[in-house]
């Protein structure tokens, strides 16, 4: 590769935990290219985020996009416990080593904090700090907390991130540039509510049991409603002999929707925004950050949080089916939603852009 396309080049390391993080790239990416079409673009993440970017929607692929899957082989997971010492550095090493981002002016990590060890030319993006918000309790644990704490203290990078829902660490150990939500309005909103209510677990799918078990609730006691689910719940409810709407995940979809019931992800919590929809957020508490984001969502006042344990019981299920019949509050949540501030993806693309400027 020559020293022209060297200075052409700006790459993204994408977190597989979930869906939302690459969401969230795509956005600036599409972004970036109606600004410059002629940079080129490296993802690097998991081969199934790369699956659903290549099949993603609402993602205007280019040709100017590259992926690469190779660096996820010993990432590491703040969920899973993929979280040893030794597999830390490894990863490092691997990223260290890699030759794209060797030659890309710009490295964009989405709230992977292990990059700017290997590069200085590193902008970190997301709300959240892993080692912040992790329940793992290892001694491995411990020491990659230190490790990463010493490097934001030493470094104090930037860090692009939602203003309305960035966690209090960030601001504390990162430069943050606090934007609006990582969208653009859709303009064909509905005026009438039509009690369409989608569920959907999201990426990690840690509590799609307990949606799929709300789902079977209100298609049988609340049957006004049109229940959609995403495909992983829809799988659920087969099972049991439920048959429901799968969702396609289209602004076509999206349109139809009064209501979402989700973990509150900020992927998903994204397109309420974007769509002037309804969060009813499931807090499983298995994070920092989902408490965090729930806590938010009822602080904006533009949603409701249910709490639920391992086992959903018949309070929360009527919780849930209480929120849903409240068209008083569903107004007023949809009025909250369609004033707070969105096209931080745009902005955030300015200030990559401006970066990439500067250094190349």
């Amino acid at each position: 590769m020559g020293l022209i396309e060297k200075h052409r080049m700006v790459s993204f390391i994408i977190c597989s935990n979930g869906y939302g993080h690459l969401k969230r790239v795509l956005l600036v990416v599409n972004e970036i290219l109606k600004s410059d079409p002629t940079l080129r673009i490296n993802l690097f993440c998991s081969t199934h985020l790369i699956i659903m970017a290549q099949n993603e929607i609402n993602f205007k692929a280019s040709e100017r996009v590259n992926y690469y899957s190779h660096l996820a082989l010993n990432e590491i997971s703040w969920i899973t416990g993929e979280l040893s010492n030794t597999r830390y550095e490894a990863w490092v090493n691997d990223i260290k080593n890699c030759k794209v981002l060797q030659k890309s002016v710009l490295i964009i990590s989405d709230n992977h904090v292990a990059p700017l060890q290997a590069y200085s030319k590193t902008l970190l993006m997301g709300n959240f700090l892993w080692h912040d918000v992790s329940l793992i309790d290892t001694l491995d644990k411990k020491i990659i907390f230190q490790h990463e704490n010493d490097l934001l203290n030493l470094l104090h990078p930037s860090m692009l991130s939602v203003k309305d829902v960035v966690m209090p660490n960030v601001i504390a150990q990162t430069q943050a540039v606090q934007l609006p939500w990582f969208c653009t309005r859709y303009e064909k909103g509905k005026t009438v509510l039509k009690g369409a209510v989608l569920f959907t677990g999201g990426g990690t799918e840690l509590v799609n049991r307990q949606l799929a078990e709300m789902a079977k609730a209100v298609m049988i006691d609340l049957p006004a409603f049109t229940c959609f689910v995403d495909r992983e719940i829809n799988k659920l409810l087969k099972h049991h002999g439920f048959k429901s709407n799968l969702f396609s995940f289209s602004d076509e979809d999206f349109e139809t929707l009064d209501v979402v019931v989700c973990r509150p992800g900020v992927g998903i919590l994204t397109d309420c925004v974007k769509y002037g929809i309804t969060p009813i957020v499931i807090n499983d508490d298995y994070n920092r950050e989902i408490s965090h984001n729930a806590y938010r969502v009822q602080e904006l006042g533009i949603g409701k949080v249910i709490p639920v344990a391992k086992n959903i019981s018949e309070n929360e299920i009527q919780q849930l089916k209480n929120i849903l019949t409240d068209e008083v509050f569903l107004k007023s949540s949809k009025e909250r939603i369609n004033n707070l501030e969105t096209n931080g993806a745009e902005k955030a693309a300015t200030y990559i852009l401006k970066q990439y400027q500067q250094i190349g």
